[in-house]
């Protein structure tokens, strides 16, 4: 057998190989939307704003501190992150708060110390949920792209100020943006 069928076949095994994983992780799954109504008309989060660029390492910081007191237990709720301002590239400003969602009638007291109380208030938010693992998730802004075709269909008029991304769990993304 000659080198470039060998070749042929390897790359063939692979491509087939590449595709069979990225299936399993869910990478062809389909983003589902809807119109939600948020607990208590609000979104509530405990967490701290960050502004700047992305990747900065204070944003790691504050990143890693929220997920440890989250996953120690000290912030009960759901890993989120409310984005103010999308930068359009890595040296664009970007503002966001990052943070955990509260559950109802819960406002941890005292605060953890530099953690703020951000309230949005939402009788009413466009949902895109995707079920797949966080490796081969499509990015925020493409599930706002969905949010917006879908909200431009049902007549929604959408807050253009902030994006919702909820982290329920490694395979599952939720981004949620307020109806006007």
């Amino acid at each position: 057998m000659s080198f470039p069928k060998i070749l042929l076949i390897v790359v063939s095994l692979v491509v087939a190989a590449a595709a069979v994983a990225y299936w399993q992780l869910g990478g062809w799954q389909e983003a589902s939307v809807q119109t939600i109504a948020p607990e208590g008309g609000a979104y509530r989060m405990v967490g701290k704003p960050y502004t700047g660029t992305p990747g900065h390492p204070e944003m790691e910081k504050i990143f890693r501190d929220v997920r440890k007191r989250w996953e120690g237990g000290e912030l009960p709720g759901m890993m989120a992150i409310a984005v103010f301002r999308e930068p359009l590239t890595n040296k664009d400003t970007l503002e966001q708060f990052m943070g955990v969602l509260l559950p109802p009638n819960f406002t941890p007291s005292p605060l953890p110390e530099g953690y703020e109380l951000l309230q949005i208030p939402a009788r009413q938010s466009v949902q895109a949920r995707l079920e797949a693992h966080s490796s081969v998730w499509p990015s925020p802004r493409t599930l706002r792209e969905k949010i917006e075709g879908y909200a431009q269909q049902q007549g929604h008029q959408l807050r253009q100020d902030v994006t919702l991304e909820k982290y329920v769990s490694p395979r599952r993304l939720e981004v949620e943006v307020p109806i006007r």
